[in-house]
């Protein structure tokens, strides 16, 4: 079998500059759970980071800061992937990320995603989230917007005018 590196089953939510949420599961390959889980947290902090662009702009590790594995897993062991941005801003983020079996801990990391431009040369879309990724995920359906952005219409003046 050849590695995917679509690791995650399903993007749960995007809470737009806050938080993301995903599952998977641990694959059948000849490749440490510590990886596999490591990439899993990357690609849902991506997923985050990407929501700020558009997912217009390529996303990539640039650091893990810590990771702390507490269970062996095993494959076929499903695992819910919860990621909130410490820090953030257009170019980069510092995420916060936790795999967890069912309700116990199974890992916890430091991650920091920057957003790396055009990887490609001659390529002026985004690679790391390719169509056929946004696609099957659903991606964009599972943005939530943040709190400001639901008041917009309030903030640009469509609020009902006051009879003076």
């Amino acid at each position: 079998m050849g590695m995917r590196w679509n690791l995650l089953t399903e993007i749960v939510s995007i809470d737009k500059g806050t938080a993301a949420v995903s599952r998977g599961e641990i694959p059948d390959v000849n490749i440490g759970y510590e990886a596999l889980v490591l990439e899993m947290m990357a690609q849902t902090g991506g997923v985050l980071l990407g929501a700020e662009s558009d997912f217009s702009q390529n996303v990539v590790v640039a650091k893990i800061q810590s990771a702390f594995f507490y269970r062996k897993l095993k494959s076929g062991t499903p695992l819910e992937i919860r990621v909130a941005a410490d820090s953030h801003n257009g170019d980069g983020a510092r995420l916060s990320a936790v795999a967890l079996e069912g309700v116990q801990i199974a890992a916890t990391a430091g991650l920091l995603l920057i957003s790396a431009g055009h990887l490609l040369p001659g390529v002026a879309r985004s690679i790391t989230f390719h169509p056929a990724f946004m696609s099957f995920y659903r991606v964009r359906e599972k943005i939530r917007p943040r709190k400001e952005e639901l008041l917009m219409p309030l903030n640009r003046g469509n609020a009902p005018q006051e009879n003076t």
